[in-house]
Order: structure tokens, then C-alpha cells, then sequence
């Protein structure tokens, strides 16, 4: 999911943003929660975060 939004963020911007959203709306509901309340230029930030506590998986 990241890498996708990150692709689309060297292409554009706007692009990222709109990707991201639409692949939050096909997540968990516990995830949509907890990335209701961020503001978009926080939500791939913060997604860096879990992923990194989470460790990487392939």
C-alpha cells in the first residue's frame, strides 16, 4: 500500500493523496478510525510509523 502511494507521490502530489484514499476506504475499520482524525499531509507520515513498529513485511 505504501509503496504505491509513494510511487504516485514522485508523479504527483494531488495523485498520492487521491490514491491513498481510496485504499483506506477498503481497510479495516480500526485503521479508518484511528486515520479519520489526521490531516492528509500526517496520514502517509503516520503510515510510515506503524509499518516501521510493525517491521517489514513482503
Amino acid at each position: 500500500m505504501l509503496k504505491l502511494a509513494k510511487d504516485s507521490a514522485v508523479k504527483t502530489p494531488t495523485q498520492a493523496v487521491n490514491q491513498l484514499k481510496a485504499v483506506l476506504v477498503t481497510t479495516g475499520p480500526v485503521a479508518r478510525e484511528e486515520l479519520a482524525g489526521l490531516k492528509e499531509s500526517r496520514t502517509a507520515p503516520h503510515l510510515r510509523t506503524v509499518r516501521r513498529s510493525q517491521g517489514r513485511r513482503r
